[in-house]
């Protein structure tokens, strides 16, 4: 099992990440089976994508909710939002709206969320940066009353 707020934790070292603000809302012993070192990839790659859109001076927030029937799990910027012209083509590979992106990188956040049987998608917040929205199913999402010597098992 991975612990979620582990992953938000180390995604937060990025050195671009100094002068940025980032919010976790992320329950504490909350634990995911998922493929940790994969995930963490999908999660750098948004605090990535955040930190670059808001030119490392914004607001970011990680979330994680409970949503039936499983959970969705969020990173949400201050920056300008994706352009409207993109919106369709940024999970596609090889598409980038960055002067040196090479549209790997959503492309690849896409087949791990698949992998793990989730969806990902911008949810649309106009003229108040974006936000992608992960969404895992209940089975991935490890029941918080089985304990095992005061751990989460």
């Amino acid at each position: 099992a991975t612990a979620v707020q582990g992953l938000v934790k180390e995604v937060m070292r990025l050195p671009d990440s100094v002068g940025m603000t980032i919010e976790v809302d992320v329950p504490p012993a909350l634990r995911l089976l998922v493929d940790g070192q994969l995930m963490g990839e999908v999660l750098t790659n948004l605090l990535r994508n955040a930190i670059e859109a808001c030119h490392g001076k914004g607001h970011v927030v990680v979330r994680v909710a409970p949503k039936a029937p499983g959970v969705f799990l969020e990173v949400e910027d201050d920056g300008p939002g994706v352009p409207a012209h993109m919106v369709e083509e940024i999970f596609k590979p090889f598409r980038s709206s960055k002067q040196y992106g090479t549209g790997i990188g959503l492309a690849f956040c896409r087949k791990v969320v698949e992998t793990h049987d989730g969806t990902i998608d911008l949810v649309m917040r106009p003229g108040q940066g974006a936000c992608f929205r992960i969404g895992l199913p209940a089975d991935a999402v490890l029941p918080l009353a089985v304990e095992l010597h005061g751990e989460p098992t």
